[in-house]
């Protein structure tokens, strides 16, 4: 679909929904990622966001979330809890 006809066609609300999407997840943030992990192997000592900020938003998500938290519900979390001996994860 043209872009004309996208902007002529959509519905306001979707309009804005999609620009919190992209608020969220800016357009190329996991190739920054990806290329910041590689930086930070030959030894960068700065943050995601000071190099790329369209990875402010990873910065945010991690401060705003407990340790354990995150992993809760995850695979992860499954099957640490289903091993022999399982441990409980931190209830920060």
């Amino acid at each position: 679909m043209p872009v004309y006809k996208l902007a002529a066609e959509m519905p306001y609300d979707e309009y804005v929904a999609w620009m919190l999407y992209f608020e969220k997840r800016p357009y190329g943030w996991r190739e920054d990622l990806r290329s910041y992990y590689q930086m930070k192997t030959f030894g960068l000592d700065k943050k995601p966001h000071e190099i790329f900020p369209s990875l402010e938003f990873i910065s945010k998500v991690s401060e705003d979330i407990p340790i354990g938290e995150a992993l809760k519900g995850s695979y992860l979390h499954h099957m640490i809890a289903g091993a022999k001996d399982g441990i409980a994860l931190p209830e920060d």
